[in-house]
């Protein structure tokens, strides 16, 4: 929950929006590859990565920040880590470029309130 108030402020200050003709937003994750969370990402055995919560805020100065959630087991141990990525994306009609500070590219196609994100041979859907 507070992952959701902290994008929430971050669209409060740098001027999100959920403008139909505009990606500009905060996006939810519905499903990977068509399957609801939580996705199981890796399983080897007991031991598995799911991902539970996923994020993405974009701004009107084209900016965006992506959070994610996973739930980890390792030998019966249960953790819950997350992850900060931020980036700038540009848009060329309904597709959309996302480039993050570490390097990582990934590309967008969003249609109102839908936001379907290509990268590392997952597809994710997304809305607002």
């Amino acid at each position: 929950m507070r992952r959701v108030v902290l994008l929430i402020a971050l669209c409060t200050v740098a001027g999100c929006s959920t403008e139909p003709h505009s990606p500009v937003g905060l996006w939810r994750l519905q499903t990977v590859n068509g399957a609801p969370l939580p996705f199981i990402v890796e399983q080897i055995g007991l031991n598995k990565i799911e991902l539970t919560q996923d994020s993405y805020a974009l701004t009107k100065q084209g900016t965006y920040q992506e959070i994610t959630a996973f739930r980890e087991t390792v030998n019966g141990v249960v953790s819950t880590p997350s992850a900060v990525e931020i980036g700038t994306y540009t848009v060329n009609g309904t597709a959309i470029s996302l480039n993050s500070t570490t390097g990582n590219h990934d590309t967008a196609e969003w249609s109102g309130d839908r936001l379907a994100v290509t990268g590392g041979g997952f597809v994710s859907v997304y809305e607002r």
